[in-house]
């Protein structure tokens, strides 16, 4: 009897000549998907809204051509003491974008780590039933 009621779980609808087979996906269900989105989300609100170090770095990546012009400020004030000439801005820029590389990727690349889960929970299609056709005796679905 739980064979038998194992099999009607199973069966999505049923017709006299047809009947839908439901879908399970093992290895990509929602609930995963879902499990997976929390973990990150967790540890991505718990740095972006209470850790100060990660808020600051993450503001000084996004207005790294200020803090680069600041940093230049800085220098240049100094070669002036010392009536030594400055190179110029641009490659300068060029040298210190460098350095913000790893730095850019670390906070691009957790953010999009973050939002992949939840952007596969809304755009990935579900799964079409399986249509037994006992009348033609075929076995088909959409995809």
């Amino acid at each position: 009897m739980r064979l038998f009621d194992a099999i009607t779980k199973s069966i999505k609808t049923y017709a006299d000549n047809t009947l839908d087979i439901k879908r399970f996906a093992v290895l990509f269900q929602k609930l995963n998907l879902y499990i997976i989105g929390i973990c990150l989300l967790i540890p991505a609100v718990w740095f972006n809204f209470f850790d100060e170090n990660f808020i600051n770095k993450r503001s000084n990546i996004f207005n790294y051509k200020e803090e680069i012009r600041s940093s230049y400020e800085d220098m240049r004030s100094g070669y002036e003491f010392r009536k030594k000439s400055m190179p110029p801005y641009d490659s300068y820029f060029k040298n210190m974008v460098k350095r913000y590389n790893t730095d850019f990727i670390f906070i691009y690349g957790g953010m999009a780590i973050t939002v992949l889960p939840w952007l596969l929970i809304l755009f990935w299609p579900a799964g079409a039933p399986i249509r037994v056709d006992r009348k033609n005796g075929l076995i088909y679905t959409r995809q």
